[in-house]
């Protein structure tokens, strides 16, 4: 029997709109990356929601095709060089483990129950069996630690760390503490994350459709609360360093140069990669 899809309402909701927005932008001559499994979990209600969502802000598909690109080229590397847990929070329809998998590496998925009850039957429906261990639940209210704890993770060992699409719908603090909960997840860590710059939060960027998506997501029940224009002095209290910090502006510089964009907006929407290190022996 076919698992029903959730209802597209709230921060899990936005998954599948994100998700539509990933397999759109695959569009391009070359494609930024290749991903022939999201769109195994989308269906025509899941599509509508995206197709509205990009009226009210059609820079949106644009701002995710980038930071999919960024973190997928973050995990690859990070498997590169030799980690085997990759763990990622409200991982929503996130398809990495079925689609870059890596030899040897186990995943771990925290997000709802619903979400990832319908992408497991989903995925194994059409004869994908990633090696990932879901864990439903909410990793602000229960932990990062203790969640993976229980599901087999080895805090001895090196991690990835994906947190993607999260952190903007959480309180400053709240991301905060997230960060110093995964800087302490494991012995080596690196952690690749999205976040929008203060202004948009504050409403202050002066892009009236910027604040109509902003409405939008909040009718949703997905509001955006927080922002930071630097990442930095937040991941160094988190015992974090920032190994490397861009705009989505400055990302479509360096994927598709020859590709103008049209909009000041992906001045204010930033990617990061952060890192903490064992000490040494």
């Amino acid at each position: 029997m076919a698992q029903a899809r959730p209802e597209i309402a709230n921060v899990s909701g936005t998954a599948f709109v994100t998700a539509s927005f990933r397999v759109w932008g695959q569009a391009g001559n070359p494609p930024l990356y290749d991903d022939p499994v999201t769109g195994l979990l989308l269906d025509e209600g899941a599509l509508a929601a995206a197709r509205e969502a990009a009226k009210k802000f059609p820079h949106a598909p644009d701002m995710i095709r980038l930071r999919t690109r960024y973190f997928d080229d973050a995990l690859r590397e990070a498997i590169a060089g030799g980690v085997t847990q990759v763990v990622i929070l409200g991982s929503g329809l996130d398809t990495r483990a079925a689609r870059i998998g890596g030899e040897g590496v186990r995943y771990f998925e925290i997000d709802n129950p619903e979400t990832l009850a319908y992408k497991e039957h989903t995925l194994a429906a059409n004869g994908l069996l990633p090696h990932v261990c879901y864990i439903p639940g909410d990793y602000v209210a229960e932990r990062v630690a203790p969640m993976l704890a229980s599901a087999g993770f080895n805090h001895g060992a090196p991690a990835f760390f994906l947190w993607e699409g999260n952190a903007t719908y959480l309180p400053t603090q709240t991301v905060a503490d997230v960060l110093s909960q995964i800087g302490q997840c494991a012995a080596g860590v690196v952690a690749a994350m999205d976040f929008m710059h203060h202004q948009v939060i504050a409403r202050s960027t002066g892009h009236t459709d910027l604040n109509d998506y902003i409405d939008h997501l909040a009718r949703m029940g997905a509001p955006w609360v927080s922002g930071f224009d630097d990442i930095s002095p937040t991941a160094r209290d988190a015992g974090l360093q920032v190994h490397g910090q861009f705009t989505t502006a400055q990302l479509s510089a360096r994927y598709q140069p020859h590709v103008p964009l049209n909009s000041p907006l992906f001045d204010y929407y930033s990617v990061c990669t952060l890192a903490r290190t064992p000490p040494a022996a």
